[in-house]
């Protein structure tokens, strides 16, 4: 006899999902295209300390090249995690 009473047993091991830091469920994938993400930010960042280094004059681009680049960042981030934003429930 089981612990929970007749007839009823433990139910199995809950499934392992694999989940990705930034996706949802529904799109979990490879991560090829967050990664490009996350370089190009890298590289904007990249250019606008170049420019700073090198060529002092263009202060004001290099500023809104890191604008833009947080920009970017603060996009990929609403839409990785657009879909977490209310709690799933079981219904």
């Amino acid at each position: 006899m089981s612990v929970r009473g007749r007839g009823q047993e433990r139910p199995g091991p809950i499934p392992v999902t694999r989940v990705i830091p930034g996706r949802t469920l529904a799109t979990a994938g490879s991560g090829a295209d967050t990664c490009a993400m996350e370089f190009l930010n890298f590289l904007i960042i990249g250019w606008a300390a170049w420019l700073l280094w090198r060529r002092p004059e263009r202060e004001r681009l290099a500023f809104l090249l890191l604008v833009v680049a947080c920009l970017l960042m603060a996009l990929g981030f609403f839409i990785g995690s657009h879909g977490s934003l209310v709690p799933g429930v079981n219904l």
